[in-house]
């Protein structure tokens, strides 16, 4: 009896090792093209603070309108800054409980560094300073 619930219990344990591990992944909830960034040439700043209890991506929308990831998963408390110009559009992807959320574009309007807290409470919100959103 104990030689046959082996191979199974085996298995399971893969099976939730492999969920576990794919997990992030999942996340896709911003979609690949949006309103692309404008040229711009004066130089600023961005800062994201995640303020929330999920892992969260940063995303930049090209001048083709496609998002390019800029961030590996920022985990609660961390902060993740970019160098970047006035006006170009940014996007954040929350992996909630619920599944993956997006919020955004979010854009330094001045040459004082957009500095944007992520926060989270049934939904995406936002708390800034010297952004546009």
């Amino acid at each position: 009896m104990l030689a046959t619930r082996f191979p199974v219990s085996r298995w399971l344990f893969g099976l939730v090792l492999i969920a576990l591990m794919s997990a992030p992944v999942a996340a896709a909830e911003c979609e690949p093209s949006q309103d692309p960034s404008p040229p711009s040439d004066e130089a600023t700043g961005i800062v994201f603070y995640n303020e929330t209890q999920f892992a969260m991506r940063v995303f930049w929308s090209g001048f083709d309108g496609f998002l390019e990831p800029y961030s590996d998963w920022i985990q609660p408390g961390e902060r993740a800054g970019y160098d970047t110009y006035v006006g170009h559009a940014w996007f954040v992807e929350l992996n909630t409980y619920d599944g993956p959320v997006c919020g955004g574009p979010i854009s330094a309007y001045g040459p004082d560094t957009c500095q944007m807290r992520i926060l989270y409470e049934g939904g995406i919100g936002y708390d800034a300073g010297f952004c546009d959103f």
